[in-house]
């Protein structure tokens, strides 16, 4: 038996729903003994790892140096690695991680963030939502040209995004849903289901951090990424844009998405959003479930933790 101190940060649905599908999706042989957030030590005498999550780089010293220790990570060029031994292990969806990694002293899985299909699935709402836009700070320019594109075809747009933006002056956008607040997944599931795209909006950009991981690239990675691998679970089409940083997600998405080339973006956004709407098929859908569903994500998490302990 696996005991495992679980320490995820207390905010964001985005968390919550890791924690409930953890718990859902727990191995026989796997028991866990304690859940703390990050801010807080571990306290339990004898759990045999901790299982954490460092989602924007900034490191939590109380458990910095325990040991063993496995780190779900978006940004793995923050991660401090002289944190890290070969009991642990560096969680990572970003695939050139792992190849600049693979020196490292500590164990590096690719890996990508679960999605629960219990929680998003093809709903039974009609798809009157065009466009559902999922943005982040300094991407406002980027939202508003896609609304005025949307409001010129006549269409619902639909924005999830930080309260803060709602001083965008949308024309399209017929309601706003806070991802980052929003703790409703029969709503998530119902915009979801009701859009015909979801598109991630997300800056380059790299966290100042003196820890950083030598050449590491800049992360074009707010998380957000989620948001159009749980609309592709309701059947919404994933738009994505694409760039050079953004090639680690051409593994995952790969047949699954519609690539925007951010050089051409009105053209291109216009072009899709007016053309011929093709669904997403079973087969992409299928193929989804096998790459991001819960089961079989948290089962490849587990297994590599069982390698090191």
């Amino acid at each position: 038996m696996i005991k495992a101190c679980i320490a995820f940060p207390t905010l964001g649905n985005v968390y919550s729903r890791l924690m409930k599908s953890i718990n859902y999706y727990l191995p026989d042989d796997i028991r866990i003994v304690e859940v703390i957030d990050t801010a807080t030590k571990c306290t339990h005498p004898d759990h045999d790892i901790l299982v954490t999550y460092n989602g924007n780089g900034s490191y939590y010293p109380q458990n910095a140096f325990i040991s063993p220790k496995a780190v779900i990570s978006e940004r793995a060029d923050v991660i401090t690695l002289s944190h890290f031994t070969k009991k642990d292990v560096l969680f990572t969806y970003n695939s050139t991680d792992v190849d600049r990694l693979a020196d490292s002293v500590c164990n590096v899985c690719l890996w990508p963030r679960p999605v629960d299909p219990r929680l998003f699935y093809p709903d039974s709402y009609v798809r009157d939502i065009l466009v559902m836009s999922a943005g982040h700070h300094g991407m406002e320019s980027h939202l508003q040209r896609v609304d005025d594109i949307v409001s010129r075809l006549g269409a619902k747009h639909l924005v999830m995004m930080h309260p803060s933006e709602r001083s965008l002056d949308l024309k399209a956008a017929y309601d706003y849903c806070f991802a980052i607040v929003d703790d409703d997944n029969n709503r998530m599931r119902q915009n979801y289901s009701s859009a015909m795209y979801t598109m991630s909006l997300c800056p380059d950009y790299k966290m100042p951090n003196q820890n950083q991981i030598p050449d590491a690239p800049t992360i074009w990675s707010c998380g957000l990424e989620t948001s159009v691998i749980e609309g592709l679970f309701c059947g919404s089409v994933p738009l994505v844009l694409r760039s050079k940083h953004t090639d680690y997600m051409h593994k995952w998405l790969d047949g699954l998405a519609v690539w925007i080339d951010p050089d051409n973006f009105d053209e291109e956004i216009e072009a899709i959003l007016a053309g011929q709407y093709t669904p997403i098929t079973k087969e992409q859908q299928a193929i989804a479930l096998e790459r991001f569903g819960a089961e079989n994500v948290w089962k490849i998490f587990w297994d590599a933790i069982r390698k090191v302990l």
